[in-house]
Protein backbone atom coordinates (compact mmCIF):
# COMPACT_ATOMS: atom_id res chain seq x y z
CA UNK A 1 0.00 0.00 0.00
CA UNK A 2 0.87 3.75 -0.89
CA UNK A 3 2.56 5.75 2.10
CA UNK A 4 0.58 8.87 1.55
CA UNK A 5 2.82 11.02 3.36
CA UNK A 6 6.26 9.52 1.81
CA UNK A 7 4.56 10.17 -2.32
CA UNK A 8 6.36 13.18 -3.51
CA UNK A 9 3.98 15.35 -5.40
CA UNK A 10 5.20 16.45 -8.96
CA UNK A 11 3.93 19.63 -9.23
CA UNK A 12 3.78 20.48 -13.59
CA UNK A 13 4.80 24.04 -14.15
CA UNK A 14 7.68 26.05 -12.52
CA UNK A 15 5.90 29.44 -12.18
CA UNK A 16 4.06 31.38 -9.79
CA UNK A 17 1.67 29.22 -8.71
CA UNK A 18 3.37 25.75 -9.24
CA UNK A 19 6.30 27.46 -6.80
CA UNK A 20 4.03 29.03 -4.29
CA UNK A 21 2.54 25.52 -4.01
CA UNK A 22 6.26 23.38 -3.84
CA UNK A 23 7.29 25.76 -1.12
CA UNK A 24 3.85 25.30 1.01
CA UNK A 25 4.21 21.83 0.87
CA UNK A 26 7.56 21.49 1.35
CA UNK A 27 7.15 23.65 4.58
CA UNK A 28 4.38 21.09 5.58
CA UNK A 29 6.33 18.42 5.39
CA UNK A 30 5.09 17.11 1.87
CA UNK A 31 8.28 16.05 -0.51
CA UNK A 32 7.99 17.77 -3.76
CA UNK A 33 9.56 17.53 -7.20
CA UNK A 34 9.24 19.81 -9.86
CA UNK A 35 8.33 19.25 -13.74
CA UNK A 36 9.44 21.80 -16.01
CA UNK A 37 10.24 21.27 -19.81
CA UNK A 38 13.66 20.20 -19.35
CA UNK A 39 15.17 17.94 -16.82
CA UNK A 40 17.41 19.73 -13.90
CA UNK A 41 19.67 18.79 -11.57
CA UNK A 42 18.07 21.25 -8.38
CA UNK A 43 16.54 24.81 -8.34
CA UNK A 44 17.22 27.33 -5.77
CA UNK A 45 13.96 29.28 -5.39
CA UNK A 46 13.10 32.00 -2.82
CA UNK A 47 9.34 32.49 -2.08
CA UNK A 48 8.99 36.61 -1.02
CA UNK A 49 6.16 37.06 1.07
CA UNK A 50 5.00 39.91 3.82
CA UNK A 51 6.37 37.56 6.54
CA UNK A 52 10.27 38.02 4.79
CA UNK A 53 12.33 35.43 2.27
CA UNK A 54 11.94 31.92 2.27
CA UNK A 55 14.36 29.71 0.11
CA UNK A 56 14.38 26.09 -0.62
CA UNK A 57 15.56 23.93 -2.94
CA UNK A 58 13.77 21.27 -5.83
CA UNK A 59 14.39 18.56 -7.47
CA UNK A 60 13.44 19.49 -10.81
CA UNK A 61 12.47 16.37 -13.60
CA UNK A 62 11.43 17.12 -17.25
CA UNK A 63 8.20 14.89 -18.96
CA UNK A 64 10.44 11.33 -20.05
CA UNK A 65 12.54 11.49 -16.63
CA UNK A 66 12.85 8.27 -15.80
CA UNK A 67 10.31 7.18 -12.48
CA UNK A 68 6.89 6.82 -12.00
CA UNK A 69 4.41 9.91 -10.54
CA UNK A 70 1.67 8.87 -8.38
CA UNK A 71 0.79 12.46 -7.20
CA UNK A 72 0.33 15.29 -10.19
CA UNK A 73 -0.49 18.57 -9.56
CA UNK A 74 -0.93 20.65 -12.76
CA UNK A 75 -0.05 24.62 -12.44
CA UNK A 76 0.35 25.37 -15.91
CA UNK A 77 -1.71 27.62 -18.03
CA UNK A 78 -4.94 26.51 -19.44
CA UNK A 79 -4.04 26.17 -22.73
CA UNK A 80 -1.15 24.08 -21.97
CA UNK A 81 -2.87 21.35 -19.38
CA UNK A 82 -3.57 19.08 -22.32
CA UNK A 83 0.04 19.01 -23.50
CA UNK A 84 1.80 19.03 -20.63
CA UNK A 85 -0.22 15.94 -18.68
CA UNK A 86 0.40 14.29 -22.06
CA UNK A 87 3.89 14.24 -22.34
CA UNK A 88 4.08 13.13 -18.37
CA UNK A 89 1.33 10.68 -19.81
CA UNK A 90 3.64 7.34 -19.81
CA UNK A 91 4.81 7.92 -16.24
CA UNK A 92 1.58 8.19 -14.66
CA UNK A 93 1.43 5.21 -12.44
CA UNK A 94 -2.06 2.93 -12.42
CA UNK A 95 -2.92 4.84 -9.05
CA UNK A 96 -1.82 8.33 -9.96
CA UNK A 97 -3.96 11.41 -8.54
CA UNK A 98 -4.29 13.82 -10.70
CA UNK A 99 -5.10 17.06 -9.51
CA UNK A 100 -5.57 20.56 -12.35
CA UNK A 101 -5.08 23.81 -10.84
CA UNK A 102 -5.61 25.95 -13.75
CA UNK A 103 -8.56 28.53 -14.80
CA UNK A 104 -10.88 27.62 -16.67
CA UNK A 105 -13.06 24.72 -17.83
CA UNK A 106 -12.84 22.52 -21.04
CA UNK A 107 -10.15 19.65 -20.13
CA UNK A 108 -11.87 16.79 -19.23
CA UNK A 109 -12.88 15.01 -23.15
CA UNK A 110 -8.83 16.08 -24.06
CA UNK A 111 -7.05 14.47 -20.62
CA UNK A 112 -9.17 11.69 -21.27
CA UNK A 113 -7.08 9.94 -22.94
CA UNK A 114 -3.46 10.00 -21.26
CA UNK A 115 -5.59 9.49 -18.12
CA UNK A 116 -6.86 6.58 -18.79
CA UNK A 117 -9.79 6.15 -16.36
CA UNK A 118 -8.46 7.64 -13.62
CA UNK A 119 -10.64 10.71 -12.02
CA UNK A 120 -9.67 13.89 -13.22
CA UNK A 121 -9.47 16.39 -9.66
CA UNK A 122 -9.84 19.80 -9.77
CA UNK A 123 -9.20 22.69 -7.64
CA UNK A 124 -9.82 26.42 -7.86
CA UNK A 125 -8.02 28.93 -5.67
CA UNK A 126 -7.61 32.95 -5.16
CA UNK A 127 -3.89 33.13 -3.75
CA UNK A 128 -2.01 35.77 -5.44
CA UNK A 129 1.85 35.33 -6.77
CA UNK A 130 3.81 36.51 -9.62
CA UNK A 131 6.72 35.72 -10.76
CA UNK A 132 9.76 37.87 -9.93
CA UNK A 133 12.55 35.95 -11.67
CA UNK A 134 13.00 32.39 -12.15
CA UNK A 135 14.42 32.29 -9.08
CA UNK A 136 11.94 34.35 -7.29
CA UNK A 137 8.01 34.02 -6.71
CA UNK A 138 6.31 36.99 -4.90
CA UNK A 139 3.82 35.66 -2.77
CA UNK A 140 0.82 38.89 -3.01
CA UNK A 141 -2.01 37.68 -1.00
CA UNK A 142 -2.96 34.91 1.01
CA UNK A 143 -6.27 32.97 -0.79
CA UNK A 144 -8.28 29.90 -0.35
CA UNK A 145 -7.92 26.76 -2.64
CA UNK A 146 -10.49 23.98 -2.57
CA UNK A 147 -9.93 20.51 -4.48
CA UNK A 148 -12.53 18.37 -4.99
CA UNK A 149 -13.87 15.81 -7.88
CA UNK A 150 -16.31 17.35 -10.27
CA UNK A 151 -18.18 13.79 -10.79
CA UNK A 152 -18.90 13.41 -7.17
CA UNK A 153 -16.55 12.42 -3.82
CA UNK A 154 -17.99 13.38 -0.54
CA UNK A 155 -15.23 12.92 1.92
CA UNK A 156 -11.52 13.77 1.71
CA UNK A 157 -8.98 10.87 0.09
CA UNK A 158 -6.52 9.54 2.43
CA UNK A 159 -3.98 11.22 -0.85
CA UNK A 160 -5.41 14.79 -0.24
CA UNK A 161 -5.55 14.26 3.92
CA UNK A 162 -1.68 13.54 3.66
CA UNK A 163 -0.80 16.13 1.07
CA UNK A 164 -2.36 19.26 0.01
CA UNK A 165 -5.06 18.94 2.81
CA UNK A 166 -1.90 19.57 5.39
CA UNK A 167 -1.85 23.10 4.01
CA UNK A 168 -3.70 26.03 5.96
CA UNK A 169 -6.61 27.63 3.69
CA UNK A 170 -6.54 24.44 1.54
CA UNK A 171 -9.80 22.49 2.17
CA UNK A 172 -11.63 19.36 0.18
CA UNK A 173 -14.95 20.44 -2.10
CA UNK A 174 -17.16 18.01 -1.96
CA UNK A 175 -19.33 20.43 -4.94
CA UNK A 176 -16.23 21.14 -6.70
CA UNK A 177 -18.34 21.98 -9.60
CA UNK A 178 -20.44 24.68 -8.11
CA UNK A 179 -16.74 26.41 -7.03
CA UNK A 180 -15.76 25.67 -11.08
CA UNK A 181 -18.71 27.09 -11.99
CA UNK A 182 -18.38 30.45 -10.09
CA UNK A 183 -14.98 31.05 -10.61
CA UNK A 184 -15.74 30.92 -14.60
CA UNK A 185 -18.36 33.18 -13.86
CA UNK A 186 -16.19 35.88 -12.18
CA UNK A 187 -13.20 35.45 -14.58
CA UNK A 188 -15.92 35.60 -18.00
CA UNK A 189 -16.57 38.94 -16.46
CA UNK A 190 -13.70 40.57 -15.02
CA UNK A 191 -10.37 39.10 -17.21
CA UNK A 192 -11.14 39.37 -20.75
CA UNK A 193 -11.92 42.99 -20.18
CA UNK A 194 -9.24 44.31 -18.21
CA UNK A 195 -6.90 42.42 -20.90
CA UNK A 196 -8.81 44.34 -23.54
CA UNK A 197 -8.56 47.78 -22.06
CA UNK A 198 -5.23 47.23 -20.11
CA UNK A 199 -5.74 47.86 -16.51
CA UNK A 200 -6.12 46.87 -13.28
CA UNK A 201 -9.45 44.82 -12.23
CA UNK A 202 -10.33 48.31 -10.15
CA UNK A 203 -10.82 50.04 -13.52
CA UNK A 204 -13.80 48.46 -13.84
CA UNK A 205 -15.33 50.17 -11.57
CA UNK A 206 -14.49 53.39 -12.14
CA UNK A 207 -13.10 53.53 -15.98
CA UNK A 208 -16.18 54.31 -18.07
CA UNK A 209 -14.97 52.11 -21.63
CA UNK A 210 -14.11 49.56 -19.19
CA UNK A 211 -17.00 49.77 -16.58
CA UNK A 212 -19.66 49.59 -19.63
CA UNK A 213 -17.90 46.30 -21.13
CA UNK A 214 -18.02 44.65 -18.05
CA UNK A 215 -21.66 45.51 -17.05
CA UNK A 216 -22.11 44.35 -20.51
CA UNK A 217 -20.69 40.98 -20.05
CA UNK A 218 -21.75 40.54 -16.67
CA UNK A 219 -25.82 40.93 -17.76
CA UNK A 220 -25.06 38.40 -20.05
CA UNK A 221 -23.11 35.94 -18.12
CA UNK A 222 -26.04 35.77 -15.51
CA UNK A 223 -28.49 34.98 -18.18
CA UNK A 224 -26.39 32.60 -19.49
CA UNK A 225 -25.94 30.67 -16.33
CA UNK A 226 -29.67 31.18 -15.74
CA UNK A 227 -30.35 29.10 -19.00
CA UNK A 228 -27.71 26.65 -18.34
CA UNK A 229 -29.64 25.63 -15.13
CA UNK A 230 -27.66 27.66 -12.35
CA UNK A 231 -29.91 29.97 -11.13
CA UNK A 232 -28.70 30.52 -7.37
CA UNK A 233 -25.41 31.42 -9.40
CA UNK A 234 -26.82 33.76 -11.96
CA UNK A 235 -28.65 35.47 -8.85
CA UNK A 236 -24.99 36.16 -6.89
CA UNK A 237 -23.00 36.74 -9.33
CA UNK A 238 -23.60 40.83 -9.37
CA UNK A 239 -22.58 40.88 -6.06
CA UNK A 240 -19.49 38.49 -6.11
CA UNK A 241 -18.02 40.24 -8.79
CA UNK A 242 -18.29 43.42 -6.91
CA UNK A 243 -16.55 41.95 -3.93
CA UNK A 244 -14.07 40.88 -6.24
CA UNK A 245 -13.23 43.82 -7.49
CA UNK A 246 -13.35 46.06 -4.36
CA UNK A 247 -10.92 43.34 -3.49
CA UNK A 248 -8.38 43.28 -6.20
CA UNK A 249 -9.05 46.28 -7.75
CA UNK A 250 -4.70 46.94 -7.26
CA UNK A 251 -4.26 43.51 -9.05
CA UNK A 252 -3.64 42.90 -12.37
CA UNK A 253 -5.61 39.60 -13.89
CA UNK A 254 -3.65 36.50 -14.97
CA UNK A 255 -5.02 37.17 -18.22
CA UNK A 256 -4.08 41.16 -18.38
CA UNK A 257 -0.49 39.60 -17.53
CA UNK A 258 -0.29 37.08 -20.39
CA UNK A 259 -0.96 39.74 -23.00
CA UNK A 260 1.20 41.89 -21.74
CA UNK A 261 4.27 39.66 -21.72
CA UNK A 262 3.27 38.42 -25.20
CA UNK A 263 1.72 34.79 -24.43
CA UNK A 264 -1.20 33.05 -25.15
CA UNK A 265 -4.58 34.09 -22.94
CA UNK A 266 -6.38 31.83 -20.95
CA UNK A 267 -9.82 33.21 -22.94
CA UNK A 268 -11.12 30.09 -24.93
CA UNK A 269 -10.95 28.40 -21.60
CA UNK A 270 -13.17 30.86 -20.19
CA UNK A 271 -15.41 33.45 -22.35
CA UNK A 272 -14.98 30.80 -24.86
CA UNK A 273 -16.24 27.63 -22.83
CA UNK A 274 -19.66 29.52 -21.86
CA UNK A 275 -20.33 30.47 -25.57
CA UNK A 276 -19.53 26.89 -26.15
CA UNK A 277 -22.14 25.47 -23.75
CA UNK A 278 -24.82 28.05 -24.79
CA UNK A 279 -24.25 27.52 -28.14
CA UNK A 280 -25.01 23.79 -27.89
CA UNK A 281 -28.38 24.71 -26.04
CA UNK A 282 -29.22 27.36 -29.30
CA UNK A 283 -27.65 30.08 -27.29
CA UNK A 284 -26.05 33.19 -28.34
CA UNK A 285 -23.93 35.40 -26.39
CA UNK A 286 -23.03 38.29 -28.59
CA UNK A 287 -20.72 40.44 -25.85
CA UNK A 288 -18.50 37.65 -25.44
CA UNK A 289 -18.00 36.10 -28.34
CA UNK A 290 -17.01 39.71 -29.48
CA UNK A 291 -14.54 39.36 -26.44
CA UNK A 292 -13.04 36.44 -27.26
CA UNK A 293 -12.25 37.99 -31.53
CA UNK A 294 -10.42 41.23 -29.49
CA UNK A 295 -8.88 39.44 -27.42
CA UNK A 296 -7.35 36.79 -29.52
CA UNK A 297 -6.51 39.36 -32.25
CA UNK A 298 -4.00 40.86 -29.27
CA UNK A 299 -2.23 37.53 -28.64
CA UNK A 300 0.53 35.66 -30.46
CA UNK A 301 -0.81 33.40 -33.46
CA UNK A 302 -2.46 30.20 -32.16
CA UNK A 303 -0.84 26.89 -33.34
CA UNK A 304 -3.45 24.61 -35.29
CA UNK A 305 -6.91 24.23 -33.29
CA UNK A 306 -5.75 25.83 -30.05
CA UNK A 307 -8.57 28.39 -30.26
CA UNK A 308 -12.45 28.26 -31.23
CA UNK A 309 -12.51 24.60 -30.39
CA UNK A 310 -15.73 23.59 -28.42
CA UNK A 311 -15.07 22.94 -24.74
CA UNK A 312 -17.49 19.90 -23.31
CA UNK A 313 -16.39 19.80 -19.73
Amino acid sequence: MTDDTATPWHILGAGAMGTLFAHRLEAAGVPVVLVAREAGTMLVHTLRSANGDSEREFAVEGPASPGTVRRLLVTVKAPSVTAAVAALGPRLAADAVVVVLANGRGYREALAPCLGGRPLYRGVTSEGAWRESASVTVHAGEGRTSIGNPAGEPLPPRWFTAGPGRLPRVGWDAAIEQALWEKLAVNCVINGITALHGCRNGALLTDPAARRDCEALLLETVAALRALGRPQLAAALPGTVAAVLRATAANRSSMLADRLAGRETEIDYINGFLVARCAAQGGRLPHHTALLERVRALQPTLASGAAGGSHPA
